[in-house]
């Protein structure tokens, strides 16, 4: 389908458009980290260029998903996202974009839509990420540690404040939901980890322990056509204050 013809509409309730842009001639994806909720990318879709659309995709049990059972299981979360979007994408050359264990969905939902649709996905992006090589020798304890303790982890990550938690029945509120995705996240061993035939970019912050340059780099590994490692200044959540130069990247090489 060309940029004149006709584009699906984000499908709810697991894709937010806050900006739809009907002229655009290719969509970026995001997936967003352990306990966060599509809002987070939401002053994103501006910022975008105009030929660019913005899709985010939200995780049932979250925001305005509350109510819905959460998943805290990879393969499932996967194959929810992959059905939905396959049913309802139309041809717009798509990147993925997933930071922390959003990247790690990404990789995954990029694998399954490259196999059933090639040449829709482009690119994929991932951004404060392990390579998944080192996917299976982690170790896997936040998920299982007394509820200061999982504070005191998130907080320590810098992507929110000791403040938020500090609210009781925000805490009671939030904890459920971060506990879920570190389990997922914990839990999860990638079952496939052969080259995908798309350009992969690995962002990662120049302060982040959790993915340095010897753990992000093996990235180039399931990287077919291409390899980038880009390194800014930052933490984990490097994102939030480099915004306008992960958008960079994202649409570096896109067809336009």
């Amino acid at each position: 389908m060309t940029s004149e013809g006709i584009k699906s509409a984000a499908p709810a309730p697991w894709v937010r458009c806050f900006e739809p842009r009907p002229s655009a001639r290719c969509r970026v994806l995001c997936f967003p980290h352990a306990g966060g909720g599509a809002s987070y990318y939401r002053p994103w879709a501006a910022a975008f260029p105009a030929d660019v659309e913005l899709w985010v995709v939200q995780y049932p049990g979250r925001e305005d998903r509350m109510t819905e059972a959460r998943i805290d299981e990879m393969g499932v979360l996967v194959d929810e996202v992959s059905g939905v979007l396959l049913a309802e994408l139309d041809d717009l050359p798509l990147v993925l974009f997933g930071h922390s264990m959003g990247a790690a969905v990404a990789h995954e939902v990029a694998r399954v839509l490259a196999e059933a649709r090639p040449g829709l996905v482009r690119k994929l992006v991932v951004s404060g990420r392990m390579a998944p090589k080192h996917e299976m020798t982690k170790v896997a304890s936040v998920h299982l540690a007394d509820d200061d303790g999982l504070v005191a982890h998130v907080v320590a990550l810098g992507g929110t404040s000791a403040a938020v938690f500090a609210e009781p029945e925000l805490r009671d509120l939030l904890l459920p939901v971060i506990r879920n995705d570190y389990r997922l996240i914990e839990t999860y061993r990638p079952t496939d980890v052969a080259p995908l035939d798309v350009p992969v970019t690995a962002i990662i912050g120049s302060r982040d322990a959790r993915a340095t340059v010897e753990l992000a780099r093996p990235w180039s590994e399931i990287a077919g056509a291409g390899f980038a490692l880009k390194v800014l200044e930052g933490g984990h959540f490097y994102l939030t204050e480099n915004r306008d130069a992960v958008l960079a990247e994202i649409v570096a090489g896109l067809p336009r």
